[in-house]
C-alpha cells in the first residue's frame, strides 16, 4: 500500500500515503477501554485544511452514493457498519478503493477535485469533513458506472 508516515508521537495517529496524489489514509488514535472505545479520525495537526462543515449519511446495504467531485477537500471515514469507498481521478482515469468500517477506524482525505463515491457493503453511517460549506452549484457527477469499476453483488 502506501508509505506510512507517522504524526505528531503523542497522537499515535499515522498518514499513508496512497497513489494517487494527495490522497492520505489515516490510522486514527483508537482508545479502548471497558466502557468500549474513543476514535479520534482528525486532529487538526494531520492535514493543512481548515474544515468548515461536517455531516453524515445512513445508507443501506448494498446502495452506493457518488462519485461526486466539487471544489472541497474532504475527509471520509464509517462509523457504523462498512463500506468500500472508491476515489477517482478525473483526469486520468485512475482509481483506488479501501475498505472504511467501524471496526478498522480508518479516514480518507480525499483532495479537491477528485470523484469520490462508496457503496455499503452493511447499514452505514458515513461521515464527511469538508474545507467548503456544500454548494449544489459546484457539484459534478460521474456515472457509477462509466469508468471501468466493477461493483459489488450484494
Amino acid at each position: 500500500m502506501g508509505q506510512r508516515e507517522p504524526l505528531l508521537s503523542i497522537l499515535q495517529s499515522y498518514k499513508r500515503t496512497m497513489k494517487l496524489p494527495g490522497v492520505k489514509i489515516i490510522e486514527p488514535l483508537v482508545i479502548p477501554d471497558p466502557r468500549g472505545v474513543i476514535v479520534k479520525p482528525y486532529v487538526y495537526t494531520d492535514l493543512p485544511v481548515d474544515f468548515k462543515q461536517a455531516y453524515y449519511a445512513y445508507t443501506s446495504k448494498g446502495d452506493r452514493r457518488g462519485m461526486c467531485y466539487c471544489k472541497a477537500d474532504k475527509l471520509v471515514y464509517c462509523t457504523k457498519g462498512k463500506v468500500l469507498d472508491i476515489i477517482l481521478d478525473i483526469s486520468t482515469g485512475e482509481y483506488m478503493t479501501q475498505e472504511l468500517s467501524e471496526d478498522n477506524h480508518l479516514a480518507i482525505f480525499i483532495p479537491a477535485g477528485y470523484a469520490h463515491g462508496y457503496q455499503c457493503l452493511e447499514d452505514s453511517c458515513f461521515n464527511y469533513l469538508q474545507s467548503r460549506v456544500w454548494n449544489p452549484d459546484e457539484e459534478k457527477k460521474v456515472g457509477l458506472d462509466s469508468f471501468g469499476f466493477t461493483w459489488k453483488e450484494l
